[in-house]
Parts: structure tokens; C-alpha cells; sequence
């Protein structure tokens, strides 16, 4: 996923982007299906992220989605 930031002033510009992404997504996993922004925090989330259960050290909660804050 790619993020701009408008820059102020005239004319109306935009900074380079950055690239944000989640460690351990797989293609499946719908990264950036549902995105929020509010001032500074973005909010991106993967509904197909699968997730090891309490005490597990395996992806066994499949599809168990995720939210990721940046």
C-alpha cells in the first residue's frame, strides 16, 4: 500500500510515497481491503489473515482476520 503526504502551500503538492505493508500477509489475506485514517494513524485491515490460537505457534485460526495500526 502506498501512502502520500499532501504538502502545504501552492502549488498543491504531494510528497514521495511511502510504502507500508504487513510482515507476515500473504496474498490471501486481503491486506488493505479496509482502510481508516484519522489525523496521523492509519488503520489497514486483513480480514484473511490467518492466526496461531492462544498458546499455538501455527497459523491453525485461519481467517481469523486482523488489524494492523501505522
Amino acid at each position: 500500500m502506498l501512502v502520500y503526504t499532501r504538502n502545504r502551500g501552492v502549488p498543491l503538492t504531494f510528497s514521495a510515497p511511502v510504502y507500508i505493508k504487513a510482515i507476515d500477509c500473504d496474498t490471501d489475506d486481503q491486506f488493505g481491503t479496509a482502510v481508516a485514517l484519522k489525523d496521523t494513524v492509519i488503520v489497514v485491515g486483513a480480514p484473511g489473515q490467518d492466526s496461531p490460537t492462544r498458546g499455538s505457534t501455527t497459523n491453525d485460526a485461519v481467517d481469523s482476520g486482523a488489524a494492523f495500526l501505522f
